[in-house]
Formats: structure tokens, C-alpha cells, sequence
């Protein structure tokens, strides 16, 4: 099979990594596939940008011969994209995207679709390109389904058509509150293509069955993580290759993006540390950096965004526990990433992250925004050597069916079927054939 993947950029956080390790095992089990991203910063062979301008043989003839004058031409023709920005529009004017086909070295059977924000691809493109290979969209946030956010946060506008934005500063932000009329173009795009959707997990589908993408062929595909990276080993080599205390409690946190719930976690690390007991407790928040707070005879380090994944494994055997809060979550990596280490997980009761995390086997859930019954938990296990060492080789388990093989495998068999729908509703005559 030949795939095309496509996704904002290639080096990053965990969508970035999960696009790359994704088309990586694609080839691994025989099959042809490229990364094609907006903004191409790595250095793999099999990563390709997809084209910047459109066709334009004015800008064809002048290249080479005249460059001032082909920056010039470069710079007005991204004024359409600063009046978008000015007005409050999501930014849909990139003509290279009508080119993406033109960048894959072979004729794909599939193409599939990653985060399509990041101000790279004009969405506009999907009807076209739909008629042409079957197209795949990756839920891996809640952008394709709202008038602007990456996800609402408890905002329900977007079942019905948004406008009136409770929140125009969530990412990706926009000036003014035009998301009403950035709801409606993104579901005129959609009723004029072919679209399969796929998420990694039911929650996040479940959204989709509400939204202006209902009624599109879904799949449940969770993601994966690198399990040569990502597994058991010695605590206190971990804990004296990051020069932390042998003997102390340490819990780990992520905190990189507005969706995480740092306040919560925040709370949580000084209850806890205030019911100590005397025993030196460190609080660890990993994608923050910041100096070290000292509170009740413990601490909270924040040493930044860790993108070493060896060393951030290593900062997972080092730790007892593994918090995690959330506004909104719809796959949650380092969850699975800290549970393939044996480590166990006390976590929000929100998104996807139940169908990860058992409550009572793996780990623990709470209500969001409960920093009480989070730290409740935290001491429990803390004062339960036995429980953590049994939620954690439980957590590990349950982290083992989270590989790329198994991943990719799934996406594989989900294509055919795909591509099966797709040849029998196959555009005839410029018109799509519906479902009856």
C-alpha cells in the first residue's frame, strides 16, 4: 500500500513524534510511505515539505533571475493571509496545499491527515484532493470540529455552530469572533468531500458524532509509543543519572500546553507535601521550566520540556507515581509512556483518558479540578509500598498494546476498508454518490 501522511511540522512534541513513528511503521511492515509537513526541520529522507506557493508562472519565470523581485511577490501574495489574521479568520490561504499531490513520489492509495492547523494547509483543498485518493482526518485535537479552538474546554458551541466564543485566546487564538463564520466554511468544505475519520480514542469519535463531521466512516486507533524506549529499569540509576535524592517520594507531572490542568496538579503537590510527615517529597513538573519552589520540607522542580526521550524515560523510573490533570484530553501520551515504565497513574476523569487508565487497577481517577482527591490519592499510594508496586506492574501490562506495530497494523486493515468505500461512492461527473 501507498501512503501519504500529512501534519504541521516534523520535530516537536507528541503529535509530531506520533506523525513520524506512525509513517515509520507503515515502511517497517512493507509498505511505501512519506511524511509530507509544512515546515520541514529534521533531516529525514522519508520527510518531505509540501510546497509554499502555488502555481504561478510569473513567479515560475522570475525565479533565479530576479530573487529580490520574487520576495517581493512573495510578500504580496501573503497579504491575503494578514487580512485573514486581521478579520479573526483561521487562515486557509496556502495555495502550495493544492500542490501536495504533486510533492508525493508515488501515486498514495490513502492519504491521511494529521493536525491541519499550524498555518501550513488551506483546508479547502480537502474536497479536491477527496475526489482523488481517499482522505483520512486524525481527530488528535477538536480543531476540525469548532470555530476555532483546539479543544472548547467545556464550550458545547460547536455542536451547533459556535459564534459568541467564550474564549478567544485558547490556541489556535484568533483577533476577533468570526467563529461562527469559521464554522460554517469548515462545514461547507466537509459536505462537498469524502472524508474517513480516526481518533485515538471513542471519546474524542463520540465528539465527532455531534459535530458538522457526524456521519463519516470512523475508527478507534489509540496511539503508540516506542516500547524499547519507554519500559521498566532501575529506579535508582534513574534517580542518579538525573541527580535526584535516592531515598525521597518523587512524583512526576507534565504541564507544557493550556490544556493540562497545572493549577489542579499544583494544589495537589502542596497538599501533599504539607501532610509529608516528615519524608522528603519532590514533586517533579516536566515542560516547565522555572526556579525550584521549597515548601514544608520538600520541593517542586520544574526543569523544562524534556525532548530527549531517553532521558524523559529516565524520569519516569525515577519516580513512584505519575500525575496527570487535564482540561481536555484526548489521548494521553505520557500517561502511556509512564504506565509502559511500571509506573502507576493518578488522573483526571476527563477525555479519553478512562479508556487508558482503570480506576483501582492501573491506577486512580478523579474528578477534574479535584486537587483534594488527587492529593488523597497520592498519599495513599505513597503509604502503600505493596498497592504501588501492584498498580504499577498492572500499568505496565496495559501499556504493552500501545506499539506501533499494533497501530499501524490497525490503520492498515481500517484502509482497506476505506479504500473499498471510497471506489463505491467514488466521484462521478464532479458530484459525490451519498450513502442512502
Amino acid at each position: 500500500m501507498n501512503i501519504a501522511c500529512v501534519n504541521t511540522t516534523d520535530v516537536g512534541g507528541g503529535a509530531e513524534s506520533s506523525a513520524v513513528n506512525l509513517s515509520n511503521a507503515f515502511r517497517k511492515l512493507g509498505h511505501a510511505s512519506v511524511l509530507l509537513v509544512g515546515r520541514k526541520t529534521g533531516s529525514g529522507e522519508d520527510i518531505l515539505e509540501i510546497p509554499r506557493h502555488g502555481v504561478n508562472p510569473v513567479r515560475k519565470a522570475m525565479h533565479g533571475l530576479y530573487p529580490a523581485m520574487v520576495r517581493g511577490f512573495d510578500r504580496f501574495s501573503a497579504i491575503p493571509n494578514r487580512l485573514e489574521r486581521l478579520l479573526g479568520l483561521e487562515e486557509f490561504h496556502h495555495p502550495g496545499s493544492r500542490r501536495l499531490l504533486d510533492a508525493v513520489p508515488f501515486n498514495p492509495d490513502v492519504l491521511v491527515f494529521h493536525n491541519l492547523h499550524g498555518k501550513y494547509f488551506d483546508l479547502r483543498t480537502l474536497r479536491n484532493l477527496s475526489r482523488k485518493v481517499p482522505c483520512v482526518l486524525i481527530l488528535r485535537d477538536c480543531w476540525l470540529l469548532t470555530g476555532h479552538c483546539a479543544h472548547p474546554k467545556g464550550c458545547t458551541r460547536w455542536k451547533s455552530g459556535c459564534g459568541h466564543c467564550p474564549d478567544l485566546s485558547i490556541y489556535p487564538s484568533i483577533r476577533r469572533d468570526t467563529t461562527a463564520f469559521n464554522w460554517k466554511r469548515k462545514k461547507r468544505v466537509y459536505d462537498r468531500s469524502l472524508l474517513y475519520l480516526a481518533a485515538p480514542s471513542q471519546w474524542q469519535i463520540d465528539r465527532a458524532h455531534e459535530s458538522m463531521l457526524s456521519g463519516r466512516m470512523c475508527s478507534v486507533i489509540p496511539n503508540a509509543i516506542d516500547m524499547n524506549v519507554f519500559k521498566p529499569g532501575s529506579r535508582g540509576e534513574a534517580r542518579k543519572r538525573l541527580n535526584l535524592p535516592t531515598e525521597a517520594q518523587i512524583i512526576i507531572f507534565t504541564a507544557h500546553s493550556e490544556f493540562k490542568d497545572f493549577e489542579t496538579m499544583l494544589e495537589a503537590a502542596r497538599q501533599t507535601l504539607q501532610n509529608s510527615r516528615g519524608i522528603e517529597q519532590v514533586f517533579i513538573c516536566l515542560g516547565r521550566g522555572g526556579a525550584e519552589h521549597r515548601e514544608h520540607g520538600g520541593s517542586i522542580r520544574f526543569p523544562g520540556f524534556i525532548r530527549n526521550q531517553q532521558q524523559l524515560a529516565c524520569y519516569y523510573r525515577a519516580a513512584d507515581i505519575y500525575l496527570h490533570a487535564a482540561h481536555d484530553e484526548t489521548f494521553g501520551k505520557s500517561i502511556t509512556e509512564a504506565m509502559a515504565c511500571g509506573i502507576p497513574v493518578i488522573a483526571t476523569k476527563t477525555g479519553g483518558i478512562p479508556e487508558q487508565v482503570t480506576h483501582g487497577l492501573n491506577g486512580f481517577l478523579t474528578a477534574p479540578g479535584d486537587s483534594s482527591a488527587m492529593a488523597h490519592m497520592i498519599s495513599q499510594l505513597l503509604e502503600d509500598p505493596a498497592m504501588r508496586a501492584s498498580m504499577g506492574a498492572s500499568a505496565h501490562e496495559s501499556a504493552q498494546k500501545y506499539t506501533f506495530a499494533n497501530q499501524a497494523a490497525g490503520f492498515i486493515e481500517w484502509f482497506s476498508e476505506v479504500i473499498d468505500d471510497w471506489s463505491s461512492l467514488r466521484p462521478s461527473h464532479g458530484k459525490l454518490r451519498r450513502k442512502a
